[in-house]
């Protein structure tokens, strides 16, 4: 999961830097956002956000506007964030606005915000001092954690929210919450049941190969074809031995969490594996 840790029962990452080695300066106050009405339109999307402390105002990415949102023209505004200048002439409002990271409730009623051109940029909004004084955010670039409403959380490394495993950990109070379901259907995308046919080396296209590298996977596929069969296999050599060390502490953690839209399919191929021997059923699942 690119480095991502959670601890079991609370939502803490470890530190990044003792984890895996990055550079902490590498790690940035982002969260997410749920705005339910952008200029009176309605909105079911997760807004991925930059907390920047440097910029006094709040700005947000055009790309974003729900379908028919138009923006008063307004003078123009200049501001340097975290992300770079930026120099716009049009705002819009935003109501009963929600970081669910921290709190699934909505923390502010309304907020008029700048509107910024960007598409390649990174964050659909860049909170500026003003939201974040509403909300009580505190950035702390000493312990790399966020701050807000008696919750803490850590900053994030780049890809963070990416990772879907990650997003829904980090958000989990917010997707089990029947009230959103429209929200958490939209924020994953859909998954495929495993679909496990035998491979010719005529079905395998290799156009984009040179001829000697096509050459190779094809005589690969013709002659370990047992491999590619659709099947799972069994390894019939000597028997592997792992020596665990004597003086270590087991540590036991909270499986992770599954999306409820994900639940048949993640169900079928558990079911699928444990028919086949791949997996044994144990404990509460028997």
């Amino acid at each position: 999961m690119d480095g991502f840790s959670y601890q079991s029962d609370n939502y803490l990452m470890k530190p990044i830097a003792e984890c895996m080695g990055i550079d902490p300066k590498l790690l940035t106050p982002v969260t997410m956002m749920l705005p339910l009405k952008i200029h009176g339109k309605p909105n079911t999307r997760l807004l991925r956000v930059l907390l920047d402390s440097g910029g006094s105002s709040t700005i947000i990415n055009r790309r974003i506007l729900p379908k028919g949102c138009v923006p008063m023209t307004c003078p123009t505004f200049s501001t340097k964030t975290a992300a770079g200048p930026f120099s716009m002439n049009q705002r819009l409002t935003m109501k009963d606005i929600t970081l669910p990271e921290f709190n699934t409730n909505v923390n502010i009623e309304t907020l008029n915000v700048y509107v910024f051109n960007q598409p390649d940029c990174a964050y659909d909004v860049i909170c500026g001092r003003d939201l974040l004084s509403l909300a009580g955010v505190v950035l702390d670039f000493e312990q790399h954690v966020i701050r807000s409403q008696d919750k803490e959380v850590p900053m994030k490394p780049p890809g963070f929210w990416d990772d879907h495993m990650s997003m829904y950990l980090a958000l989990e109070q917010i997707f089990e919450n029947d009230e959103f379901e429209q929200l958490r259907n939209e924020s994953f995308a859909d998954i495929l049941p495993s679909k496990y046919e035998r491979v010719k080396p005529e079905d395998v296209p290799l156009n984009h190969l040179n001829e000697m590298m096509s050459k190779e996977i094809h005589n690969t596929i013709y002659n370990y074809p047992e491999l590619f069969s659709g099947f799972v296999g069994k390894y019939k050599e000597k028997r592997i031995h792992i020596d665990v060390d004597e003086k270590a502490v087991p540590h036991h953690s909270r499986p992770y969490a599954v999306p409820r839209v994900h639940y048949d399919v993640y169900k079928g191929e558990l079911e699928r594996l444990v028919n086949i021997g791949v997996l044994e059923r144990t404990g509460g699942s028997r």
